[in-house]
């Protein structure tokens, strides 16, 4: 589970706050490729998002050697 940017002005500046706490790479990271990480990795990805829309959830499947779930 990852959380998205945040739209309030002050909850954004804490989140950018915690961003720069991890490392300017790290947290360009976290922020901007979304899913892409998980798409070399995996052979499906989905991403859902809370009913608060607060946090994304990104369900990730790998197939078997013998091709399946």
């Amino acid at each position: 589970m990852e959380h998205e940017v945040p739209r309030k002005r002050w909850v954004k500046v804490l989140f950018s706050i915690r961003m720069l706490m991890m490392g300017p790479k790290d947290a360009q990271e976290f922020v901007n490729q979304g899913i892409s990480p998980f798409q070399r990795l995996f052979s499906q990805v989905a991403l859902t998002h809370t009913p608060s829309g607060k946090s994304k959830l990104i369900i990730c499947r790998k197939r078997d050697r013998q091709g399946t779930r």
